[in-house]
């Protein structure tokens, strides 16, 4: 009798669960409207250089939007509509909605470009220890969410990557990618891209 009363509430604290979730999406869908100038329907973008949000780690959209809202990011449009979001629960509402959508999907003709860069993603460089070998993101003991980098724009990754190999783009947690891409050949940061994008 105690074992079913127990099941019993575990049912309940799931079903409240799963309802908060989906009201929390529901939520951050409402505010997404502000995003779809830039970054599409359905986190899809239209701009070939603006990054798809669809699929995306929900944590790294929450550090993210939290990067924005400081002054000092060289972004006054994201710091504008980062500074909308004024609660945390508002932040995580738009990450959950983001991060629940089918990422995009893009092919490339180019095989043996994309064997290159799969070597550079799997052995060269390793980049698959922090973003996965499927290149969705991980989350670490740490409680740092690394980026899905699948799912984007061949234009898009190199713009981001080339930004991180100049220091134009700072990243968090010991600047990982700016120690890295200064190393990194033109023509390897192509195949990564190439790779990445087609996947």
């Amino acid at each position: 009798m105690l074992i079913k009363k127990y099941l019993i509430v575990i049912a309940a604290s799931l079903a409240i669960t799963v309802h908060a979730n989906a009201a929390d999406i529901k939520a951050g869908e409402a505010f997404s409207a502000n995003c779809v100038p830039c970054h599409g329907n359905a986190g899809i973008s239209p701009g070939a250089e603006v990054p798809n949000l669809a699929g995306q780690q929900p944590g790294y959209i929450v550090e993210r939007i939290n990067t924005f809202r400081q002054a000092s990011q060289g972004d006054s449009l994201m710091h504008g509509l980062a500074k909308l979001l004024n609660k945390p629960e508002d932040i995580e509402n738009v990450a959950a909605y983001y991060g629940s959508l089918p990422r995009a999907n893009y092919s490339s003709p180019n095989k043996s470009l994309i064997e290159a860069g799969k070597k550079v993603y799997f052995d060269t460089y390793k980049c698959y220890m922090c973003h996965g070998s499927d290149g969705m993101g991980e989350s670490n003991s740490k409680g740092t969410t690394s980026p899905m980098v699948v799912g984007q724009t061949k234009r898009y990754l190199l713009k981001e990557l080339y930004a991180f190999r100049s220091n134009k783009r700072v990243s968090r947690g010991g600047y990982m990618m700016n120690l890295i891409l200064p190393s990194v050949s033109e023509e390897n940061i192509d195949a990564l891209a190439e790779y990445l994008s087609s996947q």
